[in-house]
């Protein structure tokens, strides 16, 4: 007991030192980050928020409030959340203990309010094109619908309705 009392600095290291078989903490690829929230959304801890300004969305892992449960991990769709072991350099600076994405926002191109990331658009096209390999055309129109917040998609519901007549004719392309 004495002994915890009177830790020197390799004792304080030893209890620092990572525990065997510990997953890691979140760590956020900005360059693949989509700003979809799917992270913030499953973390039990409310470690992770999304916060908006109108032109930009961010991303913020606080790791000092982190359990290392690695469900941000699990659920993101872009693979841009990884849990590494190692080195915790927020145990020791109080700065380091936030880490961040910041997202470009689209404009609605009917009211011009910013509603999502435009890095969360590319991928979605993206993954379109990889399962259904999008011709020009159909590529306009999933753009065209994607540039619609959820406001004007309550008002504007026909140009919601044509736009989920040709996915569907899409989706049964692609199957046949």
């Amino acid at each position: 007991m004495a002994d915890a009392l009177h830790l020197n600095v390799d004792g304080m290291a030893e209890l620092l030192r990572t525990p065997q078989g510990f997953r890691g903490d979140p760590h956020v690829d900005e360059a693949k980050c989509v700003g979809c929230g799917a992270c913030a959304h499953v973390c039990p801890a409310d470690a992770i928020e999304i916060v908006g300004n109108g032109a930009t969305r961010r991303v913020r892992f606080m790791h000092k409030d982190c359990i290392f449960c690695g469900s941000c991990q699990d659920v993101c769709p872009s693979e841009a959340v990884e849990l590494r072991a190692g080195q915790k350099a927020w145990f020791q600076a109080k700065d380091a203990s936030l880490s961040e994405a910041q997202l470009a926002v689209r404009n609605c191109r009917l009211c011009g309010v910013p509603y999502m990331p435009e890095a969360q658009v590319a991928w979605v096209l993206r993954r379109m094109d990889e399962k259904l390999a999008l011709g020009a055309s159909d590529r306009g129109m999933v753009e065209r619908s994607l540039g619609i917040c959820m406001q004007c998609r309550r008002k504007h519901i026909a140009e919601v309705r044509e736009a989920k007549r040709a996915l569907a004719s899409l989706a049964r392309r692609s199957s046949a």
